[in-house]
């Protein structure tokens, strides 16, 4: 005899109740996570440009806080979606599809962000 929702038993059923909360409660916490990441980056950012008073102060502050951001961003693509809430539209889409197409293969990836050493000029002049 099969109980509600097509299960033989009702330690099924309460098991399959017990799985998608607790993958919610880890989707929640993986949001929450999220969100309070980019509040703690955004006051940094805000309190970088408070304290400092030209351009090239606010860059020394930025240019790392952009770092980790970036890389938290590669690492992470839940951060990418909750960033894209406060971008336009048009640029969003633009930037998950170039997200999707980088993803599609590592080696792609790798193109994309790797950097190569020069090579040295044997000739003396």
């Amino acid at each position: 005899m099969k109980h509600q929702g097509g299960f033989q038993t009702l330690a099924d059923e309460a098991t399959y109740k017990n799985t998608i909360r607790l993958a919610s409660i880890r989707s929640l916490r993986r949001r929450l996570d999220d969100v309070l990441l980019l509040a703690f980056m955004s006051m940094l950012l805000v309190l970088s440009i408070t304290i400092s008073r030209t351009l090239a102060e606010v860059m020394i502050f930025v240019a790392p806080l952009a770092i980790i951001f970036l890389i938290l961003l590669i690492k992470r693509k839940d951060l990418l979606s909750l960033a894209l809430y406060i971008i336009k539209p048009p640029i969003a889409s633009h930037l998950i599809k170039t997200l999707k197409q980088a993803g599609k293969s590592a080696a792609s990836l790798n193109a994309t962000f790797s950097i190569t050493p020069k090579k040295e000029n044997s000739q003396v002049i």
